[in-house]
């Protein structure tokens, strides 16, 4: 904790892969024999079993930044978070002896935040996500308008805070997703719409994707309680 508004945080995560194949149980379309599979057939493939592991490493960085309401109805909380990670640090080589084929590390920028408009029950919910593995490039953009439609309880918290949000993600090169949010105390649903805006349009015609999403908020900064940054 750098200061009451303010934290930093700091992480690693160490994980170890293993992949087992067993051919010994596949059946080959060599092995009919006209009237069912006969796994005494030779298949004609040359290949054993196999089985590796390796280790690898992240780690990453996080700055948060926290303001909570002046009065109850002010409305004027502000929180922020950016982070940094990358992944994959060990560069692990995926196929063993199989296939020389390195894991390319994985760098991550992400922010979040969430923007109260003083003397309004609005607010502007912001965030991006920026990765980069070797020649692989992602950025995800999102904004949402949030209403508040019922405000919680600053005391005994007996009534839980309800809003909608209005707005969209943008991915680079890829769909626009417009979209809607609803949130009542700790949970949230929504429902957007993908459109297509790369070289799949012609073979999509012109047809995205409806998607809904179900989240449980354990960490709801709108909540009675107000915000604060932690660790």
């Amino acid at each position: 904790k750098l200061s009451n508004t303010s934290s930093l945080s700091l992480g690693f995560l160490n994980t170890y892969n293993q992949l087992t194949i067993d051919p010994s149980n596949i059946m080959w379309g060599s092995q009919f024999n006209g009237e069912y599979h006969d796994p005494n057939i030779s298949s004609g493939e040359n290949f054993a079993k196999n089985a590796f592991g390796y280790y690898n490493i992240a780690t990453g960085i996080a700055f948060t930044y926290g303001k909570e309401e002046g009065y109850m109805s002010l409305y004027d909380q502000t929180h922020i978070q950016v982070g940094l990670s990358t992944y994959n640090i060990l560069s692990p080589n995926s196929y063993n002896s199989i296939l020389n084929d390195t894991v390319q590390q994985r760098y991550c920028l992400y922010g979040k935040g969430f923007l109260g408009i003083p003397h309004t029950r609005t607010g502007i919910m912001g965030s991006f996500l920026t990765q980069l593995q070797g020649p692989n490039l992602e950025i995800i953009l999102g904004a949402y308008y949030r209403i508040r439609i019922k405000e919680a309880s600053k005391i005994t918290g007996y009534n839980k805070e309800s809003a909608i949000a209005l707005g969209g993600v943008w991915r680079y090169g890829d769909a626009l997703c417009p979209g809607v949010l609803f949130e009542i105390k700790d949970y949230a649903i929504g429902i957007s719409y993908d459109m297509t805006l790369s070289k799949l349009l012609p073979a999509t015609n012109t047809m995205g994707a409806i998607e809904v999403v179900f989240r449980i908020q354990t960490n709801n900064q709108f909540l009675y309680k107000g915000y604060s940054p932690g660790i």
